[in-house]
């Protein structure tokens, strides 16, 4: 199959423009964020999990010369803010924000919902598995992201199923030294907000320790000058 090259330091890189807000929005047109409905996972021995999602499609996907393309693929997990079951809360900040203002990007871009007030592990790695079979993605450029809580979701996911991803970049999160050691093969960017009032630097910088104890290795935390909360 062909593939739409971009390396996991690509990536990451563009998800830190993101969650930055370091890069200008691009002049290209509107491409759509299509709302999907919820899917059911397909494991009969778990209990029904539903999750509602955004997701974008690169211009060239539905292309015909790129049908037998595989995608790299960013998963983006929200806040509790953004928990519940209106899909309009989810264009307020990250990806989402940006695509519908109009950035254009060259990978798949998926956003689910919870509906709870933490993430499902169990369900949400049900989710990544469902979209990785329902859309032409890539099973080794699968990218994991999120903020805040869904930074949290991050390492949580990462840690259960450290198989599925090329690479993560938790946000403002916090996790486990056991999810540290988990996740230590992993390549990771981590970010946090210097000033942040609710989740401290410290959360960060504990998993960056412990992934360096267990050998992993990964990007110094990045700071930014916002509070981030």
């Amino acid at each position: 199959m062909a593939r739409i090259h971009l390396n996991p330091k690509q990536i990451i890189n563009i998800v830190a423009l993101l969650v930055l807000g370091a890069a200008m929005l691009s002049a290209c047109s509107v491409h759509e964020i299509r709302r999907q409905d919820s899917i059911v996972s397909a494991d009969a021995a778990m209990p029904a999990a539903t999750m509602d999602y955004l997701v974008y499609l690169p211009k060239d996907y539905d292309a015909v010369q790129q049908d037998s393309a595989e995608w790299p693929v960013l998963f983006f997990l929200h806040g509790i803010v953004q928990s519940g079951n209106d899909l309009r809360r989810l264009p307020k900040y990250g990806p989402a924000q940006q695509i519908e203002a109009g950035r254009d990007f060259p990978f798949i871009v998926i956003t689910p919902q919870m509906s709870a007030w933490s993430w499902d592990v169990d369900a949400t790695v049900a989710f990544i598995e469902h979209c990785i079979e329902t859309y032409r993605i890539d099973p080794n450029r699968v990218y994991l992201s999120g903020v805040s809580l869904g930074g949290r979701g991050v390492w949580s996911v990462a840690a259960a199923r450290p198989d599925l991803f090329a690479a993560i970049a938790p946000v403002s999160g916090w996790g486990k030294e056991e999810e540290a050691e988990a996740t230590a093969q992993i390549p990771a960017w981590i970010f946090h907000g210097e000033k942040d009032p609710l989740i401290w630097p410290s959360a960060a910088e504990k998993m960056h320790a412990a992934r360096e104890e267990a050998g992993g290795n990964a990007e110094p935390v990045s700071y930014t000058h916002l509070r981030a909360h």
